[in-house]
């Protein structure tokens, strides 16, 4: 039989062969007698297998060709495949194809066109793949029992089916998939069908001739695979009563309004996402309507079930993950309906046109989060099971009253004018979180009008891109800003006491408006931070760890401004600061690193620049100077004989300051540099960066080293352990720097290692003692 089974194939492909080349193309079973066996006279014969032996059947494997073909199928499981040659569509309206009683295939690629086959029968799997909008017609097609789309570029409609097949399969597609069934096919009340989805990526249209979605009343909707979303939707399921989805990876079955009819549909299997938009009834019924979802993070939309007079108890259970149910406008009072978010942590309950009511609330039960889709409302979080309230979509204003302590709001969208956040019982410990930004970010709050008795309100910044705060609305002690995204605050007015940013390690934007006392503290970003109007009281800026800007306002009367870089590299400025009446102070410390700082030009104002700096690194450059008015407040350790605090000698020369005064602290030596260290200095002032500053620095220190020379009296006035400040200038501008004399190989002389820059003074070129504090 092997022989005969070998012989038969042979036979086949090359009568295919030859008669492809004819225009017609025949495959049929084959009796043993065709191979040459027993019988005459132009008849065919059969030859009976041996008693007890079972028949071998070869099942046909056939591809079509660009001609009509007719292929006769087996009892076995017989293949036809359509693939395109040179892409030439070799399924056509001529071909005739009838297998046999096995569990056969037929797949076909298909170009832009219709396709009316001459027959196709006893074919259980039909695949297509449409890669040009493609018709095929099923008016003579029977048998099939599994039809598919696969990884279909183009539309594709399958027009008259016959019969209901037991699945339909839409894997992969980029365009729209129809599959329209003759009027008899769907002509009862309990027609039932099963689809099949696996990265569908455009709508699915499943219904009648009559109904283009409808006459199909059970559906059960498998996804797997890839995840699948049906665009518009709304292409099956007008007429579909009870719908069940098993759903393994993320199905959403589409943004429009469908399933009208539907009373029953159960997601409760499912461990992936469902994502579905229900139809509003239009009938009057006392039909309960159910909704079940099941283990993912379901999105279901029944915002349209505004008439209960068309249906009776309204069942929802989200079911477990973190699911979001679009109510809107709905509220129903049956006693017998029930809305539950299930058992996750983060459900979802979404309203509009109306806030949430106590007797509506009565029948809600499982959702943590309330959010807010229409302008102006204000509900009442006593009508609300959970204590976190957000934002739908960007509104005007947003308004919730008798708010629990350790509330939380969500701004996840824009809030044009304001939100509004009432406290229900004044307790000594009460706090409130708002949290900015939702998923995206880029989201602004108008104004956040908190009430006065919260000790606690902390904004927390989140999303891809930086939100804005424009403004707070109502006088609050203390406010705390947090978050891994960036936040501009426009304005501090009404915070009273401390803006705490220390938490954040992003590069905040905050203007600080207040004229009251207020002390702003930031984290380790790159913060910007400007001050306005400074009047009466004492205002602190801490710029945290980072690389920040900070630039001071107007500071009128006596208002007082601290502004401290801490760590980090700082640009510092105060050359807006005007004054007014009476003169102004501010205090600018740079803290660590190396910073940049520009002082005001108003004579009337006194700016303290506090150092500590003892080496490079942690040194200043300060633009702006002004002797007499403004001070150099040198917090680091000097020590010369008994003398600790600043202690200041003017002299010609180095040695002429020591010979008046061995024990100063602080030496100013008043004729200016020549030759090399003064051309070296006029480099380093001009340096505008860490690096360029350092680098110049280490040429500089060497020029001075050698300007100096011999310095008489050096060694008996500072010993190893002593050290002193020395201000030495250039004609134009200055420096002050770090001495300490612990080399004294050669006598009465400085090494670089002995000198490290504490400061550079643009412009500043005539500093007298009463400038160092």
């Amino acid at each position: 039989m092997i022989t005969i089974s070998k012989f038969l194939k042979d036979w086949e492909t090359k009568n295919a062969k030859i008669l492809t080349k004819t225009g017609s193309f025949s495959m049929m079973a084959l009796s043993l007698a065709a191979c040459g066996g027993g019988g005459g006279g132009g008849g065919v014969s059969t030859l009976t297998p041996p008693a007890g032996a079972t028949p071998v059947v070869d099942p046909v494997t056939s591809d079509l060709t660009i001609w009509n073909d007719t292929v006769v199928g087996t009892t076995g499981e017989d293949t036809v495949t359509g693939l395109r040659i040179d892409t030439v569509q070799t399924f056509n309206s001529g071909d005739s194809i009838t297998l046999g009683d096995g569990i056969d295939n037929l797949s076909a690629t298909l170009n832009e066109g219709t396709v009316t086959p001459a027959a196709i029968t006893g074919v259980e799997n039909v695949m297509f793949v449409a890669l040009g909008p493609a018709t095929i017609d099923f008016d003579n097609v029977s048998g099939v029992t599994s039809l598919i789309s696969r990884g279909s570029s183009a539309t594709l409609v399958v027009d008259d089916i016959q019969e209901i097949p037991t699945s339909i399969s839409v894997n992969n597609n980029t365009a729209a998939q129809t599959f329209i069934f003759k009027d008899t096919a769907v002509s009862g009340n309990t027609d039932e069908l099963t689809l099949q989805f696996d990265g569908v990526g455009g709508v699915v249209n499943v219904g009648s001739e009559l109904v283009g979605d409808g006459d199909i009343e059970i559906f059960t909707i498998i996804a797997a695979g890839g995840a699948s979303d049906l665009g518009a939707g709304n292409g099956f399921g007008a007429d579909a009563i009870t719908i069940t989805v098993n759903a393994t990876s993320d199905l959403d079955l589409g943004s429009t309004a469908q399933f009208i009819a539907s009373t029953n549909f159960d997601a409760s299997d499912s461990t992936a996402a469902v994502t579905a938009v229900f139809a509003a009834k239009t009938t009057a019924s006392e039909t309960a309507v159910t909704i079940k979802g099941g283990a993912g993070a379901d999105k279901f939309d029944i915002r349209t079930f505004t008439a209960e007079e068309n249906f009776g108890d309204l069942i929802v259970d989200m079911g477990d993950g973190n699911d979001t149910l679009y109510l809107g406008e709905v509220a129903d009072t049956d006693t017998g309906s029930s809305i539950k978010g299930g058992s996750g942590d983060g459900d979802i309950l979404i309203i509009s046109g109306n806030a949430l009511a106590a007797e509506v609330n009565s029948q809600i039960s499982e959702f943590e989060i309330l959010n807010i889709e229409t302008t102006g409302l204000t509900q009442d979080a006593d009508n609300f099971g959970g204590t976190i309230f957000g934002t739908a979509a960007a509104i005007a204003e947003m308004r919730i009253d008798n708010l629990a302590g350790g509330s939380i709001i969500n701004i996840n969208h824009d809030v044009g004018t304001s939100l509004t956040a009432n406290l229900k019982t004044d307790t000594p410990s009460d706090a409130l979180t708002i949290n900015i930004g939702g998923t995206s970010g880029n989201v602004t709050l108008e104004s956040l009008v908190p009430s006065t008795q919260y000790e606690t309100v902390t904004v927390n910044s989140q999303g891809t891109a930086e939100n804005t705060l424009s403004g707070v609305g109502a006088v609050i002690n203390n406010m705390t800003f947090t978050g891994d995204t960036a936040i501009t605050v426009s304005s501090t007015d009404n915070i009273v006491g401390v803006v705490d940013f220390t938490n954040s390690n992003q590069n905040n934007t905050v203007m600080a408006t207040d004229t009251t006392a207020q002390t702003i503290s930031f984290g380790s970003g790159d913060d910007t931070i400007t001050t306005g109007v400074v009047a009466s009281s004492t205002q602190i800026i801490n710029g945290g760890s980072g690389n920040d800007t900070i630039s001071a306002g107007i500071i009128t009367t006596a208002g007082v401004l601290e502004l401290n870089g801490e760590a980090g590299s700082d640009i510092i400025s105060v050359a807006a600061m005007t004054g007014a009446d009476t003169a102004s102070s501010a205090t600018i410390n740079g803290g660590t690193g190396v910073d940049f700082i520009t002082l005001d030009s108003n004579p009337g104002n006194s700016v303290d620049v506090v150092s500590t700096a003892t080496t490079l690194a942690d040194s200043d450059k300060i633009t702006g100077f002004t002797t007499v008015t403004d001070n150099f407040d040198y917090n680091g350790n000097v020590l010369n004989d008994t003398a600790t605090t600043i202690t200041v000698v003017s002299g010609a020369t180095l040695a002429g300051g020591i010979a008046a005064d061995s024990d100063a602290t602080v030496y100013i030596v008043t004729t200016p540099l020549t030759d090399a260290a003064a051309a070296d200095m006029v480099k380093l002032v001009a340096e505008t960066t860490v690096s360029a500053i350092t680098s110049q620095y280490a040429t500089f220190e060497v020029s001075l080293a050698a300007a100096l020379g011999t310095i008489d009296g050096l060694d008996t006035a500072l010993s190893a352990s002593e050290t002193v400040l020395l201000n030495i200038d250039d004609g134009s501008n200055s420096v002050v720097l770090k001495v300490t004399n612990t080399d004294k190989t050669t006598a009465n002389t400085l090494i670089a290692a002995e000198l490290d820059l504490v400061a550079i003074m643009v412009g500043a070129d005539d500093l007298v003692a009463g400038d160092f504090i």
